[in-house]
């Protein structure tokens, strides 16, 4: 075989093997989509002045709990009135729940939303509770 030939038959499997390794690459980084996050915010809907309200969610990722959110707290505020909000920080109770407790000191309609924060994720459920008095 002439020095020609030759070149041109190792240029041929060389482009051959490049090529093969190239779409074995992108099979191998095909992107995992995370199981969602999902959180069950129980709050009540009626609620007394000084009574004391228990709030609580209910963490999950597919069938399992999770027991290791990063962080977990209730935003509270009357109205619309975002801007006038606290926080409290929930209670890791080890079992995927996380609870908090609240009095509120006047009668109003308040929302209630529980920011979670795990497994590279970030939920925030709300509900609106009934503040009235006895």
């Amino acid at each position: 075989m002439s020095r020609k030939m030759l070149m041109i038959l190792f240029t041929c499997i060389t482009a051959i093997a490049l090529s093969a390794c190239g779409s074995n690459q992108s099979n191998t980084y095909e992107k995992k989509v995370p199981v969602e996050l999902k959180v069950a915010l129980k709050v009540p809907e009626n609620a007394n002045v000084n009574e004391k309200v228990p709030l609580q969610a209910l963490v999950t990722q597919g069938k399992e709990k999770v027991k290791d959110a990063d962080d977990v707290k209730y935003q509270i505020w009357e109205g619309d009135n975002t801007n006038d909000s606290k926080y409290i920080d929930a209670k890791n109770d080890k079992n995927g729940n996380y609870s908090a407790s609240l009095e509120f000191d006047h009668a109003g309609t308040y929302q209630v939303q529980v920011h979670v924060t795990a497994r590279n994720q970030h939920v925030m459920p709300k509900a609106k509770i009934t503040i009235s008095v006895k």
